[in-house]
């Protein structure tokens, strides 16, 4: 009987193994598909004029500062002073906050040539972007789930 319950034992740590094996396997479908999106951001960066590549390249170079944001989040929600900067809930904040600052220079420039101008945006670019942009944004406690 004892040889038995050893050889059930030995039966669970093989599927423990299975455990560790599957872990692996999540790791490279993970890094097959980081690969795969490394691959289509370069086919796709390949296409930019000069122009889209200089403002590619300053956006990915650009960055928001985690002081900055937590201290932006500590007006909404005081509570959130007790996070740490590298907290992945700030992180995700400043990719967000990121992604909003393209689609409002994206919007500007759209608005700029619609316009027929040249040049730099100007505020009155951003400003059109802002309000096209805007309905989109939520606004009250209420639309971000807070009640």
């Amino acid at each position: 009987d004892d040889d038995d319950d050893r050889g059930e034992d030995d039966a669970e740590g093989a599927d423990g193994n299975d455990d560790a094996q599957d872990q692996d396997v999540a790791t490279l479908d993970d890094e097959v598909s980081l690969h795969q999106l490394r691959e289509l951001e370069y086919s796709e960066v390949s296409k930019f004029t000069e122009e889209q590549m200089r403002r590619y390249e300053a956006y990915r170079r650009s960055d928001l500062k985690k002081p900055k944001v937590k201290k932006i989040l500590m007006t909404i929600n005081p509570m959130l002073a007790m996070m740490q900067p590298s907290d992945p809930f700030i992180i995700a904040i400043k990719a967000l906050g990121k992604m909003f600052v393209g689609d409002m220079v994206e919007t500007a420039r759209a608005i700029q040539k619609q316009r027929g101008e040249k040049g730099a945006l100007k505020p009155k670019h951003l400003r059109e972007a802002y309000r096209l942009l805007g309905p989109q944004l939520p606004t009250k406690k209420k639309e971000f789930g807070w009640t």
